[in-house]
């Protein structure tokens, strides 16, 4: 993906976060996010499918306050930049995800308080 991509998005914290430490001591933390999905039927009426997922990283000073500050449920406002991780799984069979480095966290006023 071209570095100067950016994505925001929309949704729920889905997971709980994970926190990690570099061996340089540097603060990680990840969750994933529930964006949902809406349509307008044929009828005229809006509908929801299921959500995409996004697996966000965060790291330093915001992945500190996030922990401090957010929790499986809160809607949330992120913006990051989009990478690609691949690994073979326990089987060899090959996965990737989409991960987003998240450079701003928000909680989304719309839903929360």
């Amino acid at each position: 993906m071209s570095e100067n991509v950016t994505l925001t998005l929309r949704g729920r914290i889905a997971t709980d976060l994970r926190t990690y430490t570099t061996s340089q001591g540097t603060l990680s933390a990840r969750f994933r996010l529930a964006v949902p999905q809406w349509r307008i039927t044929d009828a005229g009426t809006f509908e929801e499918r299921d959500p995409h997922w996004y697996t966000v990283r965060i790291w330093d000073r915001l992945a500190s306050h996030a922990v401090a500050s957010i929790r499986k449920g809160t809607p949330v406002i992120v913006v990051g930049k989009p990478t690609t991780r691949a690994w073979s799984d326990e089987n060899g069979q090959p996965r990737a995800e989409l991960v987003v480095n998240a450079q701003s966290v928000g909680i989304d006023l719309a839903y929360g308080v």
